[in-house]
């Protein structure tokens, strides 16, 4: 498994999944993208090419879109 971090821009078509930014996820294997599904409600992530400061093994994904 491998630990990534969310982040979720500061945008209003985003406040849906406003509670993912800044957190980590376990996934086996995100191959630059992650897809996350909560109800009926989805965000696509893609990899920034970043790690997080704290942890160079942590990569950093964006929220792309959000299908409500």
């Amino acid at each position: 498994m491998k630990r990534i971090k969310l982040v979720v821009p500061d945008d209003p078509a985003f406040d849906a999944v406003r509670d993912l930014n800044d957190t980590f996820a376990e996934v086996a294997d995100p191959r630059g993208k992650y897809r996350f599904k909560r109800g009926e409600t989805s965000v696509d992530f893609e990899a920034t090419g970043q790690t997080a400061d704290d942890d160079t093994r942590i990569e950093i994904f964006q929220a792309r879109s959000v299908t409500p």
